[in-house]
């Protein structure tokens, strides 16, 4: 029997999502006729990876095991080196949040119409000019690095650049 598509929609399927999972880990994706699950890798090894999480996530990439066995020192050096980073990342997103701003205003109000007024002209060139290079320290940008566009290479970028990371970060094993 042929259901319409206009009631078959109103008909929801219960999944169990554990079973899902399982089957998912055990035997592949079997309706894109995959055997396997395929991972995303960002090309990092594992020390890379350490040193990015310490210095994206500072003393919460420790176990409360690792941080009562390490020496004020450490654990000081770790937290500074977090707000640090905390910090260039803050700033660094504003400022591509500015861009974006900037981008959308060029937009709403394109150069070079004739019936644009000399006021309108001068309150987009203030407001661009406002917002292009504003920067409060103060202020935490709350945008994830995915809506900004920013990938995890662009952010080890930035920290090599910043001296957050080493210069030779990718050549560290």
């Amino acid at each position: 029997m042929d259901i319409p598509s206009h009631v078959r929609k109103k008909f929801y399927v219960k999944v169990n999502v554990e079973t899902y999972i399982v089957k998912n880990q055990l035997y592949g994706n079997l309706e894109r006729h995959k055997p396997y699950m395929r991972y995303d890798t960002d090309g990092l090894n594992q020390y890379q990876n350490f040193l990015y999480n310490r210095a994206i996530n500072g003393l919460a990439a420790y176990d409360q095991n690792q941080i009562k066995k390490m020496k004020l020192s450490t654990i000081t050096e770790i937290q500074k080196t977090h707000n640090k980073t905390q910090y260039c990342l803050n700033i660094w997103k504003q400022q591509i949040t500015n861009q974006l701003s900037t981008k959308l205003l060029n937009i709403i109000w394109p150069c070079g119409k004739e019936e644009e007024s000399k006021y309108s002209r001068k309150t987009k060139r203030e407001l661009i000019d406002s917002t292009r290079n504003f920067v409060d320290p103060k202020k935490k940008n709350k945008l994830s690095f995915r809506d900004l566009g920013i990938k995890k290479t662009d952010i080890v970028k930035k920290l090599i650049a910043e001296k957050i990371l080493p210069a030779n970060f990718y050549e560290l094993k």
